[in-house]
C-alpha cells in the first residue's frame, strides 16, 4: 500500500514542528521555469503531475506535493530507481535540488530503516547518473549539519539516522569521507565540541563495517587520510566514540606517522589545532596528541617556537585596551614547556624569540613582556643564561622587535646580572674551602 503522503513530508510538523526548519531550505526561486517538466508519459505520472506540467512555475507547494508522491511512490517499491531517476530529471529543476535532498532526508530520519535504506539508494542513483551535482548533495548536507541543533534534541539517535541515509552514496563512492569532512564544517561549535562529529563518523564507519566489512573500512579510512582527530579536538572524547562503536581497528596512529613522516612538519595542520587543544585537554591528553601529531619533530626549534606561542594566546586576554597576563592559565600550560625544552640551551632561546615575536605582533603593550619574562625566570621555567643568550644575540633574522623589547626590559636583566653576579661570587668563594 503507498505511503500517505501526509505521512511524509507533512507529519514531521505534527510530530517535532520540523516543518519550520524545512521551510527555511525551500525553493530559492519560486519562479522557476519548468520547461524540463514536458514528459507526460512518465511512469509517474498522476493528476498531481499534470498540474505542475500545466504550470510554468514550480512554487514551493506545488515542490512539496510533488516530492512527496515522487517520495511514496519510490518507497513504496511501485516504481524502481531507473524509473525515479528519470522523473527526477523531467520534474525537478536544478534550482530545486538542494531542497529536494534536504526535504526527503528530513521526511525520512525518523521513519523505517526500509525507508531510510530506499532514500540511500535513491541518492546513490541520483549522483551516479549525474542528476543530482555532487556539489548540490554537499551543500544541502551541511544546511542539515547546521539546524543539528534542534533536530538532536528532538531525534536523540539522528547520527545514526543520518548514517543510513548516507551510506550508499559512500560505499558506492558518488561521494566521499573527505567530503564528509567538509559538510561538518557547518555543525554547529556546540556540538562539534561535544564530540557528535565524530559520532556521525563512527555512526557511518559502523554502517560501512556492516554493509562491506572491515577491510573495505580500512581501506577507504587510509584512503580519505582523515584521523579522528579531525572531528573532536578532545583525545578522550575521540577514545571514547572509538571504543564505543569498537572501531579500535581505525588508530590515528597509522594515519599520523604516514602525515608526518616527511622531513618538515605540518605547521599549518599544527597550529591550527594546538590552540584549541590546549584550552579543552588535561596535560597527559595534550602530550598524547603531540606525540601522535608531531611524531620525532619535537625538538624542531619550529614544533618549540608553535608551541611557545600558544601557550601565550592562551594565557594572554585583552581587556578594553590592556593586555592581561593570566598567570593561572600559564602555570597551568608551562610543564608543557618544560618537558619540551628539557633543559636544552638552544630551544630555550628558541622559545624567548617565540615570545620576542608575539609580543611584537601585539605592537608591545605596556608592561607585558616584563610579566611573562619575570614568570619564566621565578618559575624556573628558562635558565638565566637563556635569558642572558637572548639579550646577546644579534642574528638578523630575530631582530623584529628586539630592540623595544630589551627597552622595556632593561630593569629585569638589571637585577637578573647582579643575582649572576652575586651566584658567581658564592661560588668562588666557596670554592676558597674546597
Amino acid at each position: 500500500m503507498p505511503v500517505k503522503m501526509n505521512a511524509t513530508i507533512s507529519d514531521s510538523k505534527d510530530k517535532h514542528d520540523r516543518s519550520s526548519r524545512s521551510n527555511s531550505c525551500q525553493l530559492n526561486n519560486n519562479n522557476s521555469n519548468t520547461d524540463s517538466l514536458q514528459n507526460q508519459n512518465s511512469t509517474f505520472s498522476s493528476p498531481l503531475h499534470e498540474s505542475v506540467v500545466m504550470s510554468s512555475q514550480l512554487s514551493d507547494d506545488v515542490f512539496l506535493s510533488l516530492l512527496s508522491r515522487f517520495l511514496e511512490e519510490y518507497i513504496s517499491g511501485e516504481e524502481d530507481a531507473e524509473e525515479a531517476v528519470k522523473f527526477f530529471r523531467e520534474s525537478f529543476p536544478v534550482s530545486s535540488h538542494i531542497s529536494f535532498v534536504h526535504e526527503i532526508i528530513n521526511a525520512v530520519l525518523e521513519k523505517s530503516e526500509h525507508h531510510q535504506t530506499k532514500t540511500s539508494q535513491l541518492l546513490r542513483h541520483l549522483l551516479s547518473s549525474k542528476c543530482l551535482s555532487r556539489q548540490d548533495f554537499k551543500n544541502s548536507l551541511g544546511k542539515l549539519l547546521e539546524e543539528s541543533g534542534d533536530l538532536i534534541i528532538d531525534i536523540p539517535k539522528l547520527w545514526k539516522y543520518f548514517a543510513k541515509i548516507l551510506v550508499h552514496p559512500i560505499v558506492s563512492n558518488e561521494f566521499s569521507l573527505a567530503e564528509i569532512k567538509e559538510c561538518l564544517k557547518f555543525l554547529p561549535s556546540k556540538l562539534r565540541d561535544d564530540g557528535q562529529a565524530a559520532e556521525l563518523i563512527a555512526e557511518l564507519i559502523s554502517e560501512i563495517k556492516d554493509s562491506k566489512g572491515t577491510q573495505r573500512v580500512t581501506e577507504m579510512w587510509s584512503q580519505s587520510e582523515l584521523q579522528w582527530i579531525d572531528f573532536s579536538d578532545s583525545l578522550r572524547k575521540v577514545n571514547s566514540v572509538v571504543t564505543e562503536h569498537k572501531l579500535e581497528f581505525l588508530k590515528d596512529e597509522d594515519s599520523c606517522t604516514k602525515k608526518y613522516s616527511a622531513s618538515n612538519l605540518n605547521t599549518d595542520y599544527f597550529r591550527d589545532q594546538l590552540l584549541p587543544y590546549l584550552k579543552d585537554n588535561e596535560f597527559d591528553e595534550i602530550c598524547n596528541w603531540i606525540q601522535v601529531t608531531v611524531g620525532d619533530k619535537i625538538k624542531e626549534p619550529e614544533f618549540v617556537r608553535i608551541l611557545m606561542t600558544a601557550i601565550l594566546e592562551s594565557s594572554v586576554e585583552q581587556c578594553s585596551n590592556e593586555w592581561i597576563f593570566k598567570t593561572e592559565n600559564f602555570y597551568k600550560l608551562q610543564k608543557l614547556i618544560q618537558r619540551y625544552v628539557d633543559a636544552d640551551d638552544s630551544l630555550e632561546l628558541q622559545c624567548l624569540f617565540a615570545i620576542q615575536a608575539y609580543i611584537d605582533k601585539l605592537q608591545h603593550p605596556s608592561g607585558l613582556i616584563v610579566k611573562i619574562m619575570n614568570h619564566l625566570c621565578e618559575n624556573n621555567v628558562l635558565s638565566n643564561e637563556a635569558f642572558l643568550a637572548w639579550e646577546k644575540n644579534s642574528n638578523p633574522a630575530e631582530s623584529n622587535g628586539k630592540m623595544q623589547a630589551l627597552e622595556s626590559l632593561k630593569p629585569f636583566f638589571t637585577l637578573l646580572k647582579e643575582v649572576e653576579d652575586g651566584s658567581s661570587a658564592d661560588e668562588a668563594l666557596s670554592s676558597c674551602f674546597f
